[in-house]
């Protein structure tokens, strides 16, 4: 049933970015989105895990980019998500499950 549904996800990714077109023929086993990791987590898992993964490599760029120059540079601290207020708190918690800021924005209400 897993394998399954990995192969079902991966189908749906390759269809919807538009890339079935290059995984045809002989390419089928190395070509975009062949291969993939299929983990049963909520949303606010998900979310914690990407952003704590996005977080670790903005610091490792940081990082690397204090090393190439010589000099003491201010590189600003990624810490914030920008958090377009929606009802489901799960997005909310994973940001500061992930060790991040959140700063909420007000939604407006568009009137035609």
């Amino acid at each position: 049933l897993l394998r399954l549904t990995l192969r079902l996800c991966l189908d749906a990714v390759r269809r919807g970015a538009g890339l079935n077109c290059a995984g045809k023929g002989k390419n089928a086993k190395n070509g975009p989105a062949s291969f993939g990791t299929l983990l049963p987590v909520c949303t606010g898992m998900s979310m914690a895990l990407v952003l704590s993964g996005l977080r670790d490599r903005a610091r490792k760029l940081d990082e690397a980019a204090i090393e190439e120059t010589s000099t003491d540079i201010n590189i600003p601290e990624r810490n914030i998500v920008l958090w377009s207020r929606i009802d489901q708190k799960s997005c909310y918690k994973a940001v500061l499950a992930a060790g991040l800021k959140c700063i909420v924005l007000p939604t407006k209400k568009h009137t035609e």
